[in-house]
């Protein structure tokens, strides 16, 4: 149960870590045929001269493939424009990270998945198949996607030629509702420069769609892992009420009272199921553990804790297994017949 419970802490946070902790903007738009100059940048400033936006800030965002795994690369202009809407933080300390020309910030995922290190060399692969090596200064905490962080000099440095040509943009909005951010929607991508735009909360929503397969997982865990604590409790009981009826018997002949013969056999199960608790909360963390790195998928990284509330319901689900159990030892043992169970056994 507890390993249950504790799959669903690793997933049900991570949309929110991931847009509210880590991105900090509101929004992303997508241009085209853009170049980082004077009249391109004058092209920005009148695209996103808008009352509804508070800041902006141009990224060029390129796909690739790094080691057989696809990736994102976010080249900034420097460390002032990108910790606006995205926070670069060591993902063990949480001190925050710069972009230093020359080297490049990786997501913790990726440095799992591929085994990398601060101070190695890695080379990745843009869509044109120009290849890129850089030293990784920094592995920071991230929850979805393969992504490499470099500054505009970093990126152009290239060998092939290359330059900063600006194509996802971060916006921080003032607060609209839903007919207001219709209404921005269409007015930016009234702009033949403007290709999409998408809003926080759809990145949220799609991400929560990808983490409900898991849903279905977590069920079948909680559900047989409790069917299996009753049943087993239920069996145990059973066993110990039909090898003790003679035992039994001769203490109600003895003239004991239902509630001390009762007692005989539910303080029983009542220790077995401290025990079995204790036992399991312990065994449920490590369980726990080899679960969430089963069915964790690559391009996520689950949230490896157990919160406090899972234990307590894990454990009150047992305890009420037990009380159910004893509520039905006491009828089985209403209905054990002393004559019969103090026969000679032939």
């Amino acid at each position: 149960m507890l390993a249950g419970f504790g799959l669903k802490d690793a997933i049900v946070d991570i949309p929110a870590k991931q847009f509210e902790r880590v991105m900090k903007f509101d929004a992303t738009v997508y241009v085209n045929g853009l170049n980082d100059t004077p009249e391109d940048n004058k092209k920005l400033d009148s695209l996103f001269d808008q009352e509804e936006i508070n800041k902006y800030t141009d990224t060029m965002r390129i796909n690739g493939e790094l080691d057989g795994s696809e990736i994102s690369v976010y080249v900034a202009r420097d460390n002032k424009s990108i910790s606006g809407v995205i926070k670069l933080n060591d993902y063990k300390t949480q001190k925050p990270l710069e972009l230093k020309t020359g080297e490049v910030v990786i997501t913790d995922k990726l440095a799992s998945v591929k085994n990398i290190k601060v101070g190695d060399s890695i080379t990745f692969t843009d869509l044109d198949k120009n290849d890129f090596t850089y030293k990784v200064s920094g592995i920071t905490e991230n929850y979805f996607d393969h992504i490499i962080y470099m500054n505009e000099n970093t990126y152009e440095m290239n060998q092939h030629g290359l330059e900063y040509k600006p194509n996802m943009i971060f916006l921080q909005l003032s607060d609209m509702d839903d007919i207001q951010k219709e209404e921005f929607s269409e007015k930016i991508l009234s702009n033949d420069n403007a290709l999409n735009l998408t809003y926080k909360e759809t990145l949220i929503k799609n991400a929560d769609n990808m983490l409900k397969s898991l849903d279905k997982v977590v069920v079948i865990l909680i559900v047989l892992s409790a069917i299996l604590s009753f049943v087993v409790l239920f069996n145990l009981s059973n066993i110990n009420i039909n090898e003790r009826k003679r035992e039994l018997a001769t203490l109600k002949v003895l003239g004991f009272y239902e509630r001390e013969v009762d007692g005989y056999i539910t303080k029983e199960n009542v220790i077995i199921t401290i025990v079995g608790i204790a036992a399991g909360l312990l065994l449920g963390i490590l369980l726990t553990r080899v679960v969430v790195s089963t069915v964790e998928i690559e391009k996520a990284r689950f949230i490896n804790v157990i919160k406090p509330l899972s234990f307590i319901i894990s454990a009150a689900m047992a305890s009420l297994f037990t009380l159910i159990v004893n509520r039905i030892t006491h009828l089985n043992l209403k209905r054990i017949n002393m004559i019969d169970s103090l026969k000679s056994v032939e």
